[in-house]
């Protein structure tokens, strides 16, 4: 099983990161020998849609299961679309790899979280707010 995790660095040593598409890093596991490869996620700076393009970048890499603290509606979507499995983890990857190994993650059945706009509040960002009407 292929596993994709949101990490804050590219080892499997720190935690999962809280944030789906906004991470600094996905890390692959393959879970039969725990080969792993790390990478940066480029998502992250998206002014919006952040969720959607992790989510994509994931499905690319043939993944089967991601492990993340939260997903938005758009990123769950996306990777519910494309068959990949959804888990529910707050700590260590490591832990969050021997519990899925063990079949103790929860599955998410829906997000998380009710999505975000961009990377901050509404003014100055793209919201329209600044041309003269």
């Amino acid at each position: 099983m292929r596993v994709a995790i949101p990490a804050t660095n590219d080892n499997l040593e720190g935690p999962v990161d809280p944030r789906f598409g906004r991470c600094s890093h996905f890390i692959i596991v393959e879970l039969n020998d725990m080969s792993f490869e790390a990478f940066e996620n480029k998502a992250q700076y998206e002014g919006h849609g952040a969720g959607t393009m992790a989510a994509q970048i994931i499905a690319k890499h043939k993944v089967d299961a991601v492990i993340s603290n939260q997903y938005g509606p758009n990123a769950f979507m996306t990777l519910n679309a494309a068959k990949i499995e959804t888990y529910i983890f707050s700590g260590s990857i490591n832990d969050a790899l021997a519990k899925l190994k063990n079949k103790e993650l929860p599955q998410a059945t829906g997000p998380s979280n009710s999505g975000h706009t961009g990377m901050g509040g509404g003014r100055g960002m793209g919201q329209g707010r600044g041309r003269n009407q």
